[in-house]
């Protein structure tokens, strides 16, 4: 073949594949469908949305968009629940073969190579029969995520951890100086003192007031109060269901309570001993006052305010004042004794 054929069969060939190319791009049109169904949608944002932009349903071309108005008084009446404002309306010419319902989502999108923008519809799956959308029905287009929205979310979520890592970790500090102290609070602690002083107390009150004869008595002067009563109840008794009965069981009974309340005055009987018993009072007011001293070391010096050196001197001068009082009541008590022998 000669060079100035082939290369005139070369050109036909790149003219021929140039026609072709722009025939697909000029002429050749994607099938919207038949356009008989109009839509209302409002959109926070038409970001490269235009008249004639296409509308896609699931992936499939179904309309394009044929109007676009701005909606009067958008920031009082076109406004969601989270208030975001959607003051733009585009209106949508789809196939009225698709069949969209209110639960379906609308939002703009991105498709192709080329980030070609459109209005994509996206049916979602329900398990209730929804009505199928009215015409002239007005649709709420799902906002678009916005990259720096995202970003301050996660920007505001690592300042949120951050905080809650400094508090923990001012949480651990906080329980390791508690369980320090708690060591060495556990290490200063005299236990076997402790423990004797505690044993002294016991002893104390078992001795001066859960004594054994002391406890004796006062268990025999509440059976003879109790027999005493259950006399006066059966004399009662005998006296309602008897009648013309004589007076000498009431006054023996009156007798009997003027003897024993003679007695618990005059120090007779267990109880009167006790009641009378000089002894038993001297023995409370020791234990009383005992009991003060070391509710008020604690109150002052603390648990452990038997390890003080302050109230060990406290303590000391206290029973120093003590012994100077006894001497005192006892020279003065010699002295009024002298006084009456002479």
């Amino acid at each position: 073949m000669r060079e100035g054929t082939r290369n005139t069969l070369v050109g036909l060939f790149i003219v021929s594949g140039t026609f072709i190319l722009l025939s697909l791009a000029l002429f050749l049109r994607p099938n919207l469908g038949d356009g008989k169904r109009i839509l209302r949608v409002r959109f926070h944002e038409i970001d490269r949305l235009a008249v004639g932009s296409r509308v896609c349903f699931a992936g499939k071309s179904i309309g394009r968009i044929v109007d676009v108005q701005y909606v009067p008084d958008c920031r009082y009446k076109s406004r969601d629940s989270q208030g975001r404002i959607y003051p733009f309306e585009l209106t949508l010419s789809v196939d009225s073969v698709a069949k969209i319902l209110k639960t379906d989502e609308i939002f703009a999108h991105n498709i192709g190579l080329l980030g070609e923008r459109v209005v994509f519809i996206r049916p979602i799956q329900t398990n209730q029969p929804i009505e199928e959308t009215q015409e002239q029905e007005v649709f709420w287009a799902q906002p678009s995520v916005d990259f720096e929205e995202v970003l301050a979310h996660a920007h505001h979520l690592l300042e949120k951890i951050q905080v809650l890592e400094k508090k923990f970790v001012l949480f651990l500090e906080g329980t390791n100086t508690f369980l320090q102290t708690f060591d060495l609070t556990a290490q200063a602690i005299d236990f076997p003192n402790l423990q004797e002083k505690i044993s002294s107390l016991i002893q104390l009150i078992s001795d001066k007031v859960l004594d054994h004869e002391v406890l004796q008595e006062v268990q025999s002067a509440a059976r003879q109060i109790t027999s005493f009563f259950q006399s006066i109840q059966e004399t009662l008794i005998y006296l309602s269901n008897i009648e013309g009965m004589e007076n000498s069981l009431l006054s023996e009974s009156l007798r009997l309570a003027q003897q024993i309340v003679e007695g618990l005055n005059s120090g007779q009987g267990t109880l009167g001993k006790l009641l009378q018993s000089d002894e038993a009072h001297r023995n409370l007011l020791e234990l009383f006052e005992q009991a003060t001293q070391l509710v008020e070391g604690i109150k002052k010096y603390g648990v452990f305010f038997q390890n003080n050196r302050e109230w060990k001197r406290l303590l000391q001068e206290q029973e120093r004042v003590k012994r100077l009082q006894q001497t005192e009541k006892e020279q003065t008590e010699e002295s009024v004794i002298q006084q009456n022998l002479q």
